[in-house]
């Protein structure tokens, strides 16, 4: 049935100005978005089909306009809305971060990078710098890498530290995967890092792993 012919309190728009937006369901804020379907599907339906085909919302991070315009029903102009929004949500997730001061373990630094690495659909190397008293001072990303592989070498996790005059750093990577458990390569990285930071007299506290809800701390599990 087209949104049109809909009762008019069942219509989304008018559910969304009445109930809230939490009362939607995915398909029906999608379908806001859109605004129209076709000739044989609502926009309700055009939605529904859009997530089915991109399996459900977190399918839709990192989808590409051409991507989505393979699905029948899928302009140019609605493709667009939906990369649109998609980034914007990401983009809102990232400032609306945890406000992190004093570091007490590795939940504070996963709250503290969660925001910026769980849309993330490459491995990201950040540092997180802190001072005398382990007050986080700030992050720096340090390379972009693939799927499954960090491209790093210590020399570069160190370069930012020792310009924010860091007394310690905690390195953090995302596993897109959502997978947290560390590779044999992430271990040997670690010890390069940790030695480097003993020459540079710069310790190094932990190594964080994040993954989807869930993270792994390399010296909580003994791996540092």
């Amino acid at each position: 049935m087209p949104i049109r012919e809909m009762p008019r309190g069942d219509m989304p728009q008018e559910r969304l100005m009445h109930k809230g937006a939490k009362a939607l369901s995915n398909s029906e804020l999608i379908a806001i978005i859109i605004r129209t379907g076709t000739s044989q599907k609502s926009a309700i339906s055009l939605a529904a089909e859009l997530l089915e085909r991109s399996g459900g919302l977190r399918g839709l991070i990192g989808s590409e306009v051409s991507q989505l315009r393979r699905i029948k029903g899928i302009g140019q102009s609605k493709a667009c809305q939906i990369v649109a929004s998609v980034e914007l949500a990401k983009r809102v997730s990232g400032q609306t971060e945890y406000k992190a001061t004093q570091f007490n373990g590795p939940l504070d630094v996963y709250n503290y990078v969660i925001g910026e690495l769980k849309f993330a659909d490459r491995e990201n190397f950040l540092v997180v710098g802190l001072n005398t008293k382990n007050v986080i001072i700030g992050r720096h990303l340090v390379s972009i890498g693939t799927l499954n592989q960090t491209l790093v070498h210590p020399r570069e996790v160190f370069n930012w530290a020792i310009k924010m005059n860091c007394a310690a750093i905690v390195v953090v990577h995302n596993h897109p995967s959502g997978f947290v458990e560390p590779s044999a390569e992430d271990i040997a990285l670690t010890s390069r890092i940790v030695e480097a930071g003993r020459i540079l007299g710069i310790k190094v506290l932990d190594h964080i792993i994040v993954g989807n809800d869930d993270y792994y701390s390399l010296k909580a599990n003994g791996k540092m």
